[in-house]
């Protein structure tokens, strides 16, 4: 059953000119009213809180969170064997 008007919600939202430009364009870019570009912008905002959400339940977040700890530290020493290499180019070029 389509919804009619009274089935839904509406809204009255003010929107700073800009953004309101890049919505029609990223409308026009979709094949979307602006209206559905919207909607559909909002429903994505629920389907990443809902991946989110599964991440913390399977224990990825502390992992990738490790990982991403792990990834730092392994640059800093990088950074700092590549310091080391310049300073013995430097001395054996003189």
């Amino acid at each position: 059953m389509a919804k009619t008007s009274r089935d839904s919600f509406k809204f009255m939202l003010r929107l700073p000119d800009e953004l309101r430009e890049k919505l029609k364009v990223a409308a026009d870019a979709s094949g979307r009213s602006v209206t559905a570009e919207i909607l559909a912008r909002l429903e994505d905002t629920f389907v990443v809180e809902s991946y989110a959400e599964s991440l913390e339940i399977y224990g990825v977040k502390s992992d990738l969170e490790r990982a991403s700890k792990i990834s730092t530290s392994v640059q800093s020493r990088l950074s700092s064997i590549e310091e080391k290499l310049d300073q013995l180019v430097e001395r054996l070029g003189k």
